[in-house]
């Protein structure tokens, strides 16, 4: 048998990069360069943030980001000790997002539309693709996204009058943002 001497902190390194954008339900995971105690694991945030429980599975420890008190920039720091009781701290900065897109329509409500016209909706930021169109009574050409507008073409409805188009989007993080017009 063989006793080992250690006294260098293990490294802690993140599963997402710096600056991702994320949103609550979202699982933060750092791996551990050697194996860590279960109980030394703390996960903090600044500006204020909650987590779920941490759990460690070999040398990754997991917790789930329930929410921040404010939209934008924080910073994580996990400190964990290694089973020689060194122990090492990680920061790293992400951007919380619960805001939902909204949509502007390109079109006012109650306008008057023929075939082939476009039905376009402005997203208050960035989002992914492919954009969700639902009209009844009509048919529209495939969803398109170029930027941050949703738009899809009016190919012919089955009756004169009336209808209303609902888009949903979500952005780049999952919220989804929806606009009936």
């Amino acid at each position: 048998a063989t006793i080992v001497y250690d006294t260098v902190a293990p490294t802690l390194n993140p599963t997402l990069s710096a600056s991702t954008k994320i949103k609550a339900n979202i699982q933060l995971s750092f791996t551990a360069s050697e194996a860590i105690q279960a109980s030394s694991i703390t996960f903090v945030a600044s500006p204020s943030c909650s987590f779920g429980m941490v759990t460690l599975s070999g040398t990754k420890a997991t917790t789930t980001l329930s929410s921040c008190s404010s939209q934008g920039t924080f910073t994580v720091t996990i400190t964990a000790s290694d089973v020689a009781g060194n122990s090492a701290s990680r920061s790293v900065s992400y951007v919380y997002d619960s805001v939902i897109p909204t949509l502007n329509p390109s079109i006012a409500a109650n306008s008057k539309v023929k075939p082939n016209t476009p039905l376009a909706f402005a997203a208050s930021e960035a989002i992914q693709s492919p954009p969700t169109f639902a009209v009844t009574g009509c048919t529209l050409g495939t969803p398109q996204l170029s930027g941050q507008t949703a738009t899809a073409t009016l190919v012919s409805c089955t009756a004169q009058g009336a209808f209303s188009v609902t888009v949903t989007v979500k952005d780049l993080v999952g919220n989804v943002g929806t606009r009936t017009l």
